[in-house]
């Protein structure tokens, strides 16, 4: 992942247009990063697989009648892609 400051980010932001469709970019104010610059696609990505993480959080927990923790939804997870494969 590329790492730009603030203002960098702000000057050189028609570069970062076309950088940010090969990898996400941080972005850093005072050294802490602020937020990342992600492309269409990867953000897609990262949707798609939040949806999956809370329906399958969900389906245990109507199975159940509880609620799923994050670890345990995770885990879920992680065994149902492997059998998707």
């Amino acid at each position: 992942m590329r790492h730009v400051n603030s203002t960098d980010f702000k000057t050189h932001f028609d570069e970062l247009v076309d950088l940010v469709r090969e990898e996400p970019i941080e972005v850093r104010r005072g050294g802490k990063p602020v937020g990342v610059f992600l492309s269409p696609d990867e953000f897609a990505h990262f949707q798609r697989l939040d949806d999956a993480y809370r329906e399958a959080r969900a389906q245990v927990a109507e199975a159940r009648g509880e609620e799923v923790g994050h670890e345990e939804a995770t885990r879920l997870l992680t065994e149902r892609r492997k059998r998707e494969k």
